[in-house]
């Protein structure tokens, strides 16, 4: 999150490891993630790899994804935070992540 923030000139909170503070994994624990986020005035998330998301499709063809962050401080633990395809305000071209997977750089629009 700090190279995004950097060259976007905006603030940015880290959600995949212990960088982020001790109210941050109390709030995955109790699965209250979205409250959390809320009340920080999160806007976008950004998730540099589709392939670390769940994507559901419905017969109507519309696509949901479901993004789980797990608590690094408590095991077993975690939140997920559900995703409709009209929330992507940007999505990459496919390309080629460090471990040789084909993948995709997605921002939604939080709320």
């Amino acid at each position: 999150s700090g190279t995004f923030g950097y060259l976007s000139g905006r603030r940015t909170v880290n959600l995949d490891g212990v960088v982020n503070n001790f109210e941050y994994q109390e709030h995955l624990k109790q699965g209250r993630l979205d409250d959390y986020l809320s009340n920080i005035g999160v806007d976008y998330i950004v998730q540099h790899a589709l392939w670390g998301c769940k994507r559901y499709v419905d017969v109507y063809g519309n696509e949901t994804y479901e993004l789980y962050l797990p608590s690094r401080l408590y095991a077993g633990y975690g939140d997920s935070l559900i995703f409709r395809e009209e929330d992507i305000v940007y999505k990459s071209s496919d390309y080629m992540d460090r471990s040789g997977n084909i993948t995709n750089l997605a921002i939604w629009r939080y709320r």
